[in-house]
């Protein structure tokens, strides 16, 4: 049996008990044949405040390895804090984070059971930071930095769960403010076996693209084919395995300055798992069009890929204005607004498995552009470049204002409503974080859908929509609202 990478000789542990597991007891039951043994639990407040009587708690001698340190509290930021220290300071085998105890007096001050527990409704949405403050560069539970690359991570991400259906993105701004961007998970939907990256393209100057993973169940092995000649940060190159994996590690790879970078990677793995792909910093317009940003999300795997996809314009330039496709089959041959979709023969373009091709956005006909393949069962992982036009420092970095999403296919059409993104016009937090500029939504719908927008009914007669034909499928027509 292995925690990560520690392998356990015998599956008896000493559960933390407060009150309890303090340094006699903890001996005695490593002398009984305990594999594991476990500390009370802590106080993070008390460890970053370098209480005296909290962290004797932690006190441990070399004769109870391996042994676990529990700590509780209520704030992302301490909480990461304390590990730090705990880490630094004790080294011990294990950290970890007390989530169930229900006493009140641990409760009431959103500890325990209540950390991270909490009531949302369609009109009191629930936001919270995700990552610790300070003037340092912010990595926390939601970034990784690079010397955490290539490495099983178990202190990154998050799993979020609920009784009902609910939204949740993640968003985020730089420190300079200059850049920002969001995920949107996929839910039970994002998990799947085998996957296809995707990325902005990154120009260089230390720029990166990268994929992540998180396991979902333990004893998880997962694959990573790169493309041929493309290596990871730490130098790794072709096919990388990595597991086992435990419920909720993570692990993440990344690329520098190469032009193309994850895209074409193919992951696959024995339990289901999810995966983030993207850019930091990236632009489809690469050496055309000065400027870049952010181009990160959550994907979903190829069971619930398709071969048909609408795709709607932002507001950038074309260069930037890209679709990205992958093929997961191979001879998928490519159509683009009903027709084929040639090279610079006249041959249509087909590509094999692991194939990729970026559709520039001079192809958008009346903001939208349709993606099939001749063969409904072969299926394509989609993602889009979309933005708007930056016009500070006198228009040297158009580029500047974009994003990268992953498309779900036509036939993964939701027949409900999407009822209240909270904060649409927010990214991140602090200075620079809200939306000054002009903004848009767009979707796709089937033809003649009556739609509502913050209740009240839209037509295409209304000054700020723009509805438009899907061209190459008569069944679906786009929306675009401004604000």
């Amino acid at each position: 049996m292995k925690i990560g990478n520690l392998s356990i000789k015998t599956p008896i542990f000493l559960a933390p008990m407060a009150g309890v597991t303090d340094f006699p007891f903890r001996v005695l039951c490593k002398e009984f044949g305990a594999s594991i043994v476990y500390s009370e639990f802590v106080s993070a407040h008390g460890i970053i405040r370098e209480n005296i009587k909290t962290l004797n708690m932690i006190k441990f001698s070399e004769f109870e390895r391996p042994i676990g340190v529990q700590i509780f509290g209520d704030s992302p930021e301490v909480m990461a804090n304390a590990a730090r220290l705990v880490v630094d300071n004790f080294h011990p085998d294990i950290i970890d984070i007390n989530y169930g105890c229900p006493v009140p007096n641990i409760t009431k001050r959103g500890d325990g059971s209540a950390l991270y527990s909490d009531t949302v409704s369609n009109a009191q949405p629930w936001t919270a930071r995700a990552n610790q403050g300070g003037s340092q560069v912010e990595y926390g539970y939601l970034f990784a930095s690079e010397d955490e690359t290539d490495q099983l991570l178990t202190l990154h991400g998050f799993i979020i769960e609920a009784d009902q259906e609910i939204y949740v993105s993640t968003r985020f701004i730089s420190q300079s403010n200059n850049h920002g961007g969001a995920l949107v998970s996929k839910g039970d939907s994002a998990l799947g076996n085998r996957f296809w990256t995707g990325s902005l393209q990154v120009g260089g100057n230390g720029h990166m693209s990268f994929l992540s993973f998180m396991a979902t169940e333990n004893n998880t092995f997962v694959t990573v084919n790169l493309r041929a000649n493309v290596p990871t940060l730490s130098g790794q190159t072709g096919t990388i395995n990595v597991g086992p994996l435990s419920i909720g590690q993570s692990y993440v790879i990344a690329v520098e300055d190469d032009s193309y970078g994850v895209i074409g990677t193919l992951i696959e793995s024995t339990k289901p798992i999810v995966v983030n792909s993207g850019s930091g910093v990236g632009s489809f317009a690469v050496g055309t069009a000065g400027g870049q940003d952010f181009g990160v999300d959550q994907i979903v795997g190829s069971d619930l890929v398709g071969s048909e996809y609408i795709f709607v314009k932002g507001n950038g330039n074309n260069s930037w204005e890209n679709v990205l496709i992958i093929a997961d089959q191979n001879n998928t041959a490519i159509n683009v607004n009903g027709s084929p979709y040639t090279d610079a023969n006249g041959n249509q373009i087909v590509l094999d498995e692991g194939g990729y091709l970026i559709i520039e956005g001079d192809k958008y006909v009346n903001g939208n552009l349709y993606v099939n393949t001749n063969n409904k069962d072969n299926k394509l992982f989609a993602y889009q470049g979309l933005g708007d036009v930056y016009t500070g420092f006198s228009g040297q970095y158009p580029a500047a204002n974009q994003g990268m999403v992953f498309v779900p296919p036509l036939s993964c059409g939701t027949s409900g409503n999407v009822n209240n993104i909270a904060e649409i016009d927010r990214v991140g937090e602090g200075n620079g974080s809200l939306f000054n500029d002009n903004a848009q939504v767009s979707f796709v719908t089937t033809k003649g859908s009556t739609i509502f927008v913050n209740g009240a009914q839209i037509n295409e007669a209304d000054g700020y929509v723009a509805r438009n034909d899907g061209l190459g499928n008569n069944n679906y027509e786009s929306y675009v609202i401004t604000s």
